[in-house]
């Protein structure tokens, strides 16, 4: 198992080893190692499920655009980060929409995250470049332990 928390926000990767027992041409009796793997990406209450690549492509493309865009920043002399992306999961019972923004505060420049459930807001935080890059580096991790399943799990 592998866990990540920070600020609220998780990346939680199970895997659960089981042999399988098969026979070959020849009827011979063999097995092999199966793996079951879970991964998910918790922000607060929102949360991203194992087979959703959408969802883990467009937090990821999100974290690498604020740290291009934070350095893009300092070169160019340009003092805000300007961007706003929106994630949501409709669902009947409680639509849940997470919120990128890029905002400045004390003179430097964070990466805003608000969770909105029916409506109203919920959790938030800020994260620095740094964090970011943490966060970025656990996700892509995340992204990378992930394996095609034939049944997704919801």
């Amino acid at each position: 198992m592998i866990y990540f928390e920070f600020k609220g926000i998780k990346v939680e990767f199970t895997a659960d080893h089981e042999p399988l027992t098969y026979y070959d041409v020849e009827k011979k009796k063999r097995t092999r190692i199966g793996r079951e793997v879970r991964v998910y990406l918790h922000f607060w209450e929102f949360m991203v499920h194992n087979g959703d690549l959408y969802d883990w492509a467009f937090v990821k493309s999100v974290l690498h655009y604020f740290q291009q865009c934070y350095w893009r920043r300092n070169r160019n002399g340009d003092p805000r980060i300007n961007f706003s992306k929106l994630l949501s999961h409709e669902h009947h019972y409680a639509p849940k929409m997470l919120h990128f923004t890029g905002r400045q505060k004390d003179g430097e420049n964070y990466l805003y995250i608000q969770l909105f459930m029916s409506g109203t807001s919920g959790s938030e935080c800020y994260l620095d470049i740094h964090e970011v890059g943490i966060l970025d580096l656990a996700v892509g991790k995340a992204i990378n332990l992930m394996t095609p399943d034939e049944y997704p799990r919801y």
